[in-house]
Order: C-alpha cells, then structure tokens, then sequence
C-alpha cells in the first residue's frame, strides 16, 4: 500500500517502498561521497514521518528544515526542452530572483549554479540532472533541470516519473525542434500537466507570434497563451 519513491541522483534514479526508503537513501548518498548519517554540513535534510533520516545537497550549501510544510505546500516540476532552449539559464535565473543565489549564474561565463561539472563546464552545457529547491510564495518549488542534447536526454525523460508538472522550455529563434516534440510526448504519456515556456523572445529572428501559431498547430488549441510581453517581446 505504500507509494513508490522515485530519487534522483547522479548515479541513477533509486526507485523502492517508502518502508524502506532509510536504506536506500543512505545507499545513494554513499554513491556521491556524502554522509549517510546527514551530519556533513551544508546539506538539505530527507525527511520521513518528520524524522531526518540523511542529507542531500541543497544549492545554497546549507540545511532547509521541512518542518511546517506539508504535500500540498510541494510543487515537483521538471523542466525539459531542447539542447541549447536555455533551461538551464532559466533555473540560475530562479535561484537569483527567490533569494537563493546572491549572483546570477551564467552557463556561458561557466559560472553556473547548476552545470557544475567541470565536463558541463567545457561542454557549454547540460549532462546530467540537477535538483534545485526554492521558496515562492509560501511553497517549496522542488525543480529538476534536465540535459537537452539527443545523447543526453535519458536523464530527462526520467525525471518525468518523480513531478507533477513538465516545463517545456522554446528557443525562440530556434523554435519546435526534435526533443521538444519529444518531451512534450513523453510527458503527455506520462499524464503531467504541462506548461511551455518560450525563452529568449529577445533574440535575432525571433517571430513569437509565428511561434505561438507553430505550437497550437503542433500540439492543440489547448496550448493557450498566459502572459505574452508588449510588441512581441522587442
């Protein structure tokens, strides 16, 4: 009768009973090098029945308390898209703007939050998943930003079993390329609500409106524009 719990980590994704999700967890954190008993400093807690049980590291490097809020204050969103969309930018962008960052994180200047690994670093972009959490509004926003290059996209498609939501993120210029049409499948398959994002509306040959036009023909006319900036985003 116990859920499934899904948890990310650079090693795989660990999937087991909540029954025993101690074990495991312990496992996995003994995977990356980290203290199972959760002591090391600068890590967020893992909590069951309001017991912390170990650590995983937070992006700010220091220790969140999950105490005061419950499921319905957690949101598990994923964001997914196409190499080069900037997802990644995107997430820098959320740890800068809710106060968890005090420097906005460029993947161009390799001095992203996120892309970290010296490999991402010199790659220019994504690899692997990372997991960033943020506070909004009174809400835990728990945030997995995924790789978007075709020899990458294993990682991504597996986030899509540990969220509610998919974030599409859309180059503007560059528009639906392949694994945007593939993310947006996968996780329509997978039954998530789903949102789109069109970045970088500023760029050289950006046509938004065309754009817009491109995703209601491709995906429905459920694809309905929420906010849409003065002039077309010039």
């Amino acid at each position: 009768g116990y859920p499934i719990l899904d948890v990310p980590f650079r090693s795989g994704t660990v999937s087991t009973y909540v029954a025993s999700v101690e074990q495991v967890v312990i496992e996995a954190l003994t995977d990356v090098g980290l203290d199972g008993a959760g002591r090391k400093p600068g890590f967020a807690g893992v909590w069951v029945d309001d017991r912390k049980i170990a650590a995983i590291p937070d992006s700010r490097g220091i220790e969140i308390s999950m105490s005061g809020y419950t499921t319905n204050d957690i949101r598990n969103v994923t964001i997914v898209g196409h190499g080069g969309s900037g997802k990644t930018s995107l997430c820098d962008a959320f740890l800068h703007v809710t106060g968890v960052t005090n420097r906005l994180g460029s993947v161009g200047d390799k001095t992203s939050n996120l892309d970290a690994d010296d490999e991402e670093k010199d790659r220019g972009y994504s690899i692997e998943s990372h997991v960033l959490h943020v506070l909004q509004d009174g809400k835990v926003l728990n945030l997995i930003d995924t790789p978007g290059a075709p020899d990458f996209i294993g990682p991504a498609i597996a986030s899509l079993a540990a969220v509610e939501t998919a974030l599409v993120v859309v180059h503007a210029a560059a528009g639906i390329q392949v694994n945007t049409r593939r993310m947006l499948d996968q996780s329509r398959n997978f039954g998530l609500a789903r949102m789109i994002v069109i970045n970088r509306i500023d760029a050289e040959n950006a046509d938004l409106e065309g754009l817009l036009a491109g995703l209601r023909e491709s995906f429905g006319p459920e694809v309905t524009p929420v906010n849409l900036p003065a002039g077309g985003g010039k």
